[in-house]
């Protein structure tokens, strides 16, 4: 065979391979049927969080990429991520950090409760997993300092926070109560989470909030919003 055939040959092999890492590389999520309560998934529990907290404009979002990170995805997200092993990964140590690396850059740092989110997933495997948790629905006992304020603290107050407001929450804070419930009595919170027509589909560049915790609000505010 001629030498130039050869390099024809090697040239589709190398780009048959290419294109099967590219596939494999943006996959789509497994859907795993319903949500276990011991198990921490992507879609559901960590890309919020880090959307609300990481991937706002200028910082980890698609367009800005700061430092090459884009954790809008997962492959994007599993760039600083070694599965199984937290504190090996970039993404847990840069938020665990005490010096001036830590991130979120410039806003509060997050919660013990949302860090020990991010290190099961990652001990966890760090699998791109998603489920359906309507089924599973627990609306009982919802109540404003346990239910809803996680909600809000893991889905919106990267943005609407003291710190993130001005920059990229159009000057709406949701992380204390007297603030939410304003966005309550003028009918946002529910519409813009709803994606309603009209309304500014929050979280912004986000996936909606799961129908599960889109109920936990509507029940709760349904009891008259209760600070409890």
């Amino acid at each position: 065979m001629k030498k130039n055939q050869w390099r024809a040959i090697s040239l589709l092999i190398i780009a048959s391979v290419v294109v099967v890492l590219s596939c494999t590389k943006h996959q789509a999520a497994q859907y795993v049927g319903t949500c276990d309560p011991n198990v921490i998934y992507f879609n559901k529990d960590i890309l919020p969080l880090l959307n609300s907290n990481c991937a706002m404009s200028g910082c980890h979002d698609a367009k800005e990429a700061a430092a090459g990170y884009n954790f809008t995805y997962y492959y994007g997200v599993m760039s600083a991520v070694s599965a199984g092993n937290p504190t090996g990964s970039k993404l847990y140590t840069s938020l665990l950090s005490s010096d001036r690396r830590r991130m979120p850059k410039n806003a509060e740092p997050l919660s013990s409760s949302q860090m020990e989110i991010i290190y099961n997933w990652i001990a966890q495997g760090a699998k791109n997993q998603t489920c359906d948790d309507n089924g599973s629905c627990d609306t009982s006992n919802i109540k404003y300092s346990t239910t809803i304020s996680t909600i809000i603290a893991n889905n919106c107050a990267g943005c609407h926070s003291n710190s993130g407001a001005q920059q990229s929450g159009g000057g709406v804070i949701l992380t204390d109560y007297n603030n939410l419930i304003a966005q309550v009595a003028n009918g946002k919170l529910m519409g813009d989470i709803n994606f309603a027509s009209g309304h500014n589909p929050m979280p912004k560049n986000g996936s909606q909030l799961s129908s599960c915790d889109r109920n936990k609000i509507q029940q709760w505010i349904n009891r008259n919003y209760p600070n409890n």
